[in-house]
């Protein structure tokens, strides 16, 4: 497991440094990415200046992001380790009822973690588009028509999400042998990352005209 996540960062390294032999070793090591199912519902075409989020620009938003959930994360525990903690009666150790071995409970606390995540980017994405890491660092989620995100489409992006994470970051991965640099979460949640700060477009030459009124 240790392997594949040190696989992910040097890819991750590798793209930072030489783009095109990134996607030389992926197309070469993994042929099947170009042949595979994914769904072509990106229609829409969107301005180059907002286009182009690249694996890098991802994950710092990602990095970015984890700091703020894991304050919210940590304030989300207090309920449930109060409540499923059981009270100390002598030299009993003090640990909540899930570590017991109650894989019911444990999967019902996991589940309640991804919720208050999922709370996390769902309100963010459905008001504005924006987490607070992705507005720092100029990107916004919409959908592949272009436009804002509902709660059931922050979902479906947040569940593929989590494959893409499942997957060894195999489907952040595949933003990098795509021309659109699509992900596999872009794709199947029908949403995708553009740019909110792009190059300034060049101003109008001044005409003849204008240069005359000015210089009067």
């Amino acid at each position: 497991m240790v392997y594949y996540y040190f696989w992910f960062l040097f890819i991750v390294l590798i793209c930072m440094i030489n783009r095109p032999l990134a996607v030389l070793y992926l197309t070469h090591k993994y042929p099947f990415i170009h042949k595979a199912p994914f769904p072509d519902n990106m229609t829409q075409k969107t301005p180059d200046h907002r286009s182009g989020v690249g694996l890098v620009r991802r994950l710092l938003c990602i990095v970015y992001d984890l700091l703020l959930i894991a304050a919210l994360v940590f304030i989300a525990l207090i309920p449930p380790v109060v409540m499923l903690t059981p009270p100390v009666t002598g030299t009993e150790e003090l640990r909540p009822a899930f570590y017991e071995g109650n894989l019911l409970l444990r999967l019902g606390f996991y589940a309640y973690l991804a919720t208050v995540v999922f709370g996390f980017y769902g309100w963010f994405w459905t008001h504005g588009g924006q987490s607070l890491g992705m507005k720092t660092w100029g990107v916004r989620v919409e959908r592949a028509d272009g436009g804002a995100l509902s709660w059931s489409d922050a979902l479906r992006r947040y569940l593929w999400a989590m494959v893409s994470w499942v997957l060894l970051g195999g489907g952040f991965l595949l933003s990098l042998v795509r021309a659109d640099g699509l992900a596999l979460h872009d794709l199947y949640s029908r949403t995708r990352l553009v740019r909110t700060r792009g190059p300034r477009p060049a101003s109008p030459p001044e005409t003849g005209e204008e240069t005359k009124n000015q210089q009067t």
